[in-house]
């Protein structure tokens, strides 16, 4: 893997089929710093050589296409369900109930439709699952700051409902959803990045 411990050296390099062998690592960086636009254009250059039977490019694309997704508002790049379900269906069993999951979960957050065969495919079992998570009455707040439009209520109940745990699906769909009701859309986007990354996707 490449290290970019310099973005804006990062951002200077063009997308072109010769970096073919640090695209997915340059997008990543370039999605960490924010810079999604720049992050499209090496997907989009892996996609155009994978259009031409590259597999390293297919590759490639297929890699940072949920990032992509989750990155981009709707309406702001292509949304193709068909892509979603391909990348589902790409997925190892075990990893549909982890990262396939948190994917379905972060898309819904986030205002995105979600296939239903998709969900079909996720195990139900166990049927109820034992977390820690925060006192109902505090979820209450939260929800009830992000309906009434009280966006600095909504940051801070978000940060101590989450509380770093970018793991849980749950409490992710809340804190999404509440920010994207207080007009905090991009940096609902940008946690449900960080959230997918963090899980390997």
């Amino acid at each position: 893997a490449v290290a970019f411990a310099n973005l804006a050296a990062a951002r200077e390099l063009a997308a072109t089929p010769e970096l073919l062998g640090i695209a997915n690592e340059a997008g990543r960086a370039l999605l960490i710093a924010g810079d999604v636009a720049a992050a499209t254009r090496w997907h989009d250059m892996a996609q155009t050589l994978a259009a031409s039977g590259n597999a390293q490019g297919l590759k490639v694309s297929q890699q940072l296409w949920p990032l992509l997704r989750l990155a981009h508002g709707a309406g702001s790049w292509p949304e193709d369900s068909s892509q979603l379900t391909a990348w589902f269906d790409r997925l190892a069993p075990e990893a549909r109930q982890s990262n396939g999951l948190l994917m379905l979960t972060l898309l819904q957050a986030l205002g995105f439709e979600t296939p239903p065969a998709a969900w079909g495919k996720i195990k139900l079992t166990p049927l109820f699952v034992s977390r820690e998570t925060p006192a109902a009455p505090l979820l209450q707040l939260l929800q009830d700051a992000g309906r009434r439009g009280r966006l600095g209520e909504t940051v801070l109940l978000s940060l101590i409902c989450l509380n770093g745990r970018l793991d849980d699906g749950f409490l992710l769909s809340q804190t999404l959803g509440a920010l994207m009701r207080v007009g905090l859309a991009d940096e609902a986007r940008a946690l449900a990045v960080e959230a997918a990354m963090r899980a390997g996707i």
